[in-house]
């Protein structure tokens, strides 16, 4: 094997020496620059582990190799026992990143993979991390190329435009590292499907002062009759059929981030009570479908007008 700090030279900021200056931003308060620096311990691993199984003639067999080779040269080098303490902790992130790790993160890592709706902590994940997964997803279309360079892809066959949300490829990539503490259990293809999850866009600015209260008359006479109108409006309102349907009906509903005053759309509960979650976001609505919804959520009762 050749020296590592060659290796994804190519890759703009895949370098070793690159990586190394990376991880010494470790312990900077920053939330963004700290995740970079949790990207580049587990590069630190990737690079090497990628050596170490490379079929060249000259191989490093030990850390220790590594760095004497590799770190010592350098003109700004960390210590050995904190170039062994970045790998050690860039293995349990690559770990965390497939999905698993040693001890609680381990099982933390297999619930992820593989939740159980009929245990807390995956009707949460179903119900709640999941979907916002998807989200996040949606709104932020992250390639594996954005995380690791060409150099690291190219070891696995895996072309650098690949999204992250494609589970199949990050199993692929990350399967591929053995881990002799722990195996991983499959992933769930029907947890993570996302067609199960929807997002609905609407332009509801909750700031808005009139979206802050309901426009309900304070004294008791004006209420009574105020409501009888609105039940009467209520009952003349659209009925959705389907998603598409509802998709389209909240397209048009509001006017300038503003509710109509006479207006009402109707969701029967055949659509959404038992196979549906929804929940609020800034912008919308999250709306997931679950064929076998946990009890703890089954006995939500959600509403039936917007």
């Amino acid at each position: 094997m050749g020296h590592i700090s060659n290796q994804g030279s190519q890759a703009g900021d895949g370098s070793f020496r690159q990586i190394l200056e990376q991880c010494m931003g470790q312990g900077c308060s920053d939330i963004a620059l700290s995740f970079q620096t949790m990207i580049a311990q587990i590069k630190l691993v990737i690079m090497w582990l990628t050596d170490r199984c490379s079929t060249r003639t000259v191989m490093h067999q030990s850390l220790e190799e590594v760095y004497k080779v590799d770190v010592a040269p350098l003109k700004n080098k960390p210590s050995y026992r904190t170039f062994q303490h970045w790998y050690t902790i860039g293995t349990r992130f690559v770990a965390v990143a497939g999905g698993g790790t040693i001890d609680l993160t381990y099982h933390l890592g297999n619930a992820l993979r593989n939740p159980d709706p009929d245990t807390k902590i995956g009707a949460t994940i179903i119900a709640k991390i999941i979907p916002v997964i998807h989200l996040l997803q949606g709104m932020f279309m992250m390639t594996i190329y954005a995380t690791f360079p060409p150099s690291m892809l190219a070891t696995h066959n895996i072309p650098p435009q690949i999204y992250c949300a494609n589970i199949t490829v990050s199993d692929l990539f990350f399967d591929s590292f053995i881990f002799n503490m722990f195996k991983l259990v499959e992933h769930s293809p029907s947890s993570w499907d996302p067609s199960k999850s929807r997002h609905l866009g609407i332009e509801f600015p909750a700031s808005f002062p009139e979206n802050a209260k309901m426009p309900m008359p304070q004294e008791s006479a004006a209420d009574a009759v105020w409501s009888e109108h609105e039940h009467k409006l209520a009952e003349h309102a659209a009925v959705v059929e389907d998603l598409v349907d509802l998709s389209s009906e909240l397209e048009n509903f509001y006017t300038n981030g503003v509710k109509p005053m006479d207006s009402y759309i109707h969701i029967p509960n055949s659509l959404i009570r038992g196979a549906m979650k929804q929940r609020w976001y800034f912008d919308g609505i999250h709306l997931r479908h679950s064929s076998r919804p946990p009890a703890s959520l089954s006995d939500e009762q959600l509403g039936t007008l917007l």
